[in-house]
């Protein structure tokens, strides 16, 4: 083999090894990381999106109904794996009442809209990928919410009343307060 050819060759295998060192190493630190989950395999058995489990539990109605009012359950319905934190019925009783009467409002949706987006992280979040961390997670709505799963699971203000409730396209986790933006202020 000429001087030349074996230089390629050499340099080849170089950027091979490189690249699989590259792709063996940001594999390592995905695995170390306790990140989003994946969906289980369990998750092709279920038929329900994570709207309908939600739809279908009746600690979630007023959830229900202001998903509705704000035009989201296509969403909530699609394909992919999304988590809803879902207020329960007596996380919306703790509001004023002329909150959540004002939410449901025509001319406060988009504010309803911001607040429900607030609830929803755009991957499958487990409880057990984020036992024992401090962290945030990101809403579809571009919030950057505090996780404290150091005792417990706390998102924002809220806890975890009950964790990984699983649809065909995602998590439910029950909470039991709002996650609500310094803008709810405005309208009361």
């Amino acid at each position: 083999m000429s001087v030349k050819r074996t230089a390629l060759f050499a340099g080849s295998l170089l950027v091979l090894s490189l690249g699989a060192a590259k792709i063996a190493l940001s594999e390592r630190a995905a695995a170390d990381t306790a990140g989003p989950a994946d969906l289980s395999a369990d998750a092709a058995s279920i038929e329900n999106s994570v709207f309908d489990v939600a739809s279908g539990d009746a600690r979630f109605t007023t959830l229900v109904e202001l998903i509705q009012l704000a035009g989201l359950e296509t969403g909530l319905d699609a394909p992919g794996a999304v988590t809803v934190f879902a207020p329960t019925n007596d996380a919306f009783a703790a509001l004023p009442a002329e909150t959540l009467n004002a939410l449901k409002e025509e001319a406060n949706r988009p504010l309803l809209v911001d607040i429900l987006k607030r609830h929803v992280a755009p991957q499958p979040v487990t409880s057990a990928a984020v036992t024992g961390l401090e962290t945030q997670i990101v809403t579809v709505g571009g919030d950057a919410i505090d996780v404290d799963a150091t005792d417990g699971v706390k998102i924002g203000e809220a806890t975890v009343v009950e964790a990984d409730i699983q649809a065909a396209n995602g998590f439910v986790h029950a909470i039991d307060a709002v996650l609500l933006p310094a803008a709810v202020g405005a309208i009361e």
